[in-house]
């Protein structure tokens, strides 16, 4: 892969002003040219020049234009004076200029500078033997600007191929950051639904059980069907304050002394609302268990009993906490109506999320006239992912 001269206008430019220039040095540190010789630079200095510009327009044509100003630099040397190597000035800037537009500099740096180098070494290595006047400095000093010109350009090539690379590093980094942002959003917009289907679900199951009461004691008992219809609008207000925190994204979990006290408080609420009998069993050490994990706990439970309650039609049901130095087991256990055909409904589905962001494991039982149960295992020495089917 090449690029244009074009795309680096400086470098460009500079390049060939060199080219020029070295070629006119020969017009100023030659004595004795000839006036064929004189033409020939002077050509040789316009066909730089021209193939300059043919770098321009033809940018993909890049292999020839640079094989004949390496043929033009090899006829400098060999048509002026054999024995002076500035001819090797031309290959140090060829060199530079190959170093710049072409990617495949590890190939070229042992090919080209392995040529270059024997050619050099060839024609330092006759003359020597031919000329008792050699000038071994100047020969080191020509070779040394070729080596030198050569890093340059990897140099500048390394510099500008990393800029490229930040700049497509930093244009994935902004794609990247944009996904994150949707899946922030997209993550929040579930979160407020799930709020808003554990704790309004909740109350609402409970406004709706309070309801067909006090209808059923509208004539028999107007004194207790008003103190029904009072619970039913506190349950309307907390439901209102729900969704109002829910949508704001404002709903901080309420931060308890225990997870044993908040589950207590829990089963007492939805008992007397729902007038549903409930029963907290602890088991073991629960102290361990990592207040982070409180709220997911809480709504797990929360979710169940109203599931219990709305699609089992049960009448008591049992939560089982129990804490070992391996795991946390919680287990709810009701007397509903079952089902053969467990499907997962939104309900079910948020306690599996939950569970599986805490690396535990849940599984869902039931048989028809059998009640529901549901069954969590978080592990506190190891955490598990699975994925797929109705066990997570």
């Amino acid at each position: 892969m090449t690029r244009s001269l074009s795309s680096m206008s400086l470098l460009g430019w500079t390049r060939i002003a060199m080219l020029v220039g070295i070629a006119a040095s020969y017009l100023f540190t030659n004595e004795g040219l000839t006036d064929n010789q004189r033409e020939f630079i002077e050509i040789g200095m316009m066909l730089f020049a021209v193939n300059h510009v043919l770098y321009l327009v033809y940018p993909k044509r890049f292999a020839w234009m640079f094989t004949a100003d390496l043929l033009l630099a090899f006829a400098f040397g060999v048509v002026i004076d054999p024995a002076d190597h500035t001819y090797l000035l031309f290959y140090g800037i060829q060199s530079m200029t190959l170093m710049l537009y072409t990617s495949r500099r590890n190939f070229i740096l042992w090919w080209w500078f392995g040529s270059v180098t024997v050619i050099w070494a060839a024609m330092v290595g006759i003359e020597y033997t031919q000329n008792p006047d050699f000038k071994l400095f100047g020969n080191l000093f020509n070779y040394g600007f070729f080596v030198f010109a050569s890093l340059v350009g990897w140099l500048i090539r390394y510099y500008q191929d990393s800029r490229q690379q930040v700049a497509h590093l930093y244009e994935e980094l902004k794609t990247y950051a944009r996904q994150v942002e949707e899946m922030t959003v997209v993550r929040e917009r579930n979160h407020i639904a799930r709020e808003i289907h554990d704790t309004v679900g909740h109350k609402m199951t409970a406004l709706l059980v309070q309801l067909q009461a006090g209808r059923k004691l509208l004539d028999r008992d107007p004194e207790q069907c008003q103190e029904t219809l009072l619970r039913c609008e506190e349950l309307a207000r907390a439901a209102l304050q729900e969704v109002r925190l829910s949508v704001r994204t404002l709903h901080v979990e309420e931060q308890t002394p225990s997870i044993v006290e908040a589950l207590r408080r829990l089963l007492a609420e939805f008992s007397k609302m729902s007038a549903m009998e409930a029963a907290l069993v602890v088991q073991g050490d629960v102290t361990g268990i990592s207040h982070s994990w409180h709220p997911a706990i809480y709504r797990i439970v929360q979710e169940a009993l109203t599931n219990a309650k709305r699609h089992g039609e049960a009448h008591a049901a049992t939560v089982t906490l129990a804490g070992t130095a391996q795991e946390v087991s919680l287990t709810i256990q009701d007397d509903g109506i079952g089902t053969s055909d467990v499907q997962l409904g939104f309900g079910l589905l948020n306690i599996r999320e939950r569970v599986m962001e805490l690396g535990g494991t849940v599984q869902f039982a039931s048989k028809a006239g059998s009640g529901f149960r549901i069954q969590v295992l978080f592990p506190l020495q190891q955490q598990v992912w699975r994925f797929g089917g109705t066990t997570a």
